[in-house]
């Protein structure tokens, strides 16, 4: 399978580089792998089969999909003033959805409002979908 991704490499404070590759699609990010900077530079003048530190390969069975992403509302039968991470396990056991992943971020201003005495979470949830041809999309 052939997509479109995006490659980031970075230097941490430890001297240590990281690589890490997303799939532009999905926004997955699928493949990190760190590399001493001796190791790193000689891959990057040639030498072959240099070996990473620690490599990680993670999310492919999303990979090549396309993320959606929908936003929802729902009333929280707490208060508003209640512990976010409270908020955060109620909204995750409460706003599940068939065939949708809740995220439960709620650090925005808007990510909670009260009205009339009712307190609303507003999140959003997402799904990985197959591209087709038909979409206007192909993964080249």
């Amino acid at each position: 399978m052939k997509i479109k991704a995006s490659i980031t490499i970075s230097r941490d404070s430890n001297d240590i580089i990281n690589v890490r590759i997303e799939d532009r699609a999905s926004h997955i990010e699928f493949a990190r792998m760190e590399f001493t900077p001796h190791d790193f530079m000689m891959a990057l003048i040639g030498l072959s089969s240099v070996d990473a530190q620690s490599a990680e390969v993670i999310g492919l069975d999303a990979v090549g999909k396309r993320k959606v992403t929908e936003t929802r509302s729902i009333v929280y039968p707490g208060k508003s003033y209640d512990d976010r991470d409270k908020m955060r396990a109620w909204l995750i056991e409460n706003g599940k959805e068939e065939g949708w992943i809740v995220h439960p971020h709620l650090g925005s201003q808007r990510s909670i409002s009260t009205v009339t005495g009712k307190t609303t979470l507003n999140y959003s949830v997402y799904r990985y979908e197959e591209i087709s041809d038909t979409q206007g999309e192909k993964n080249v």
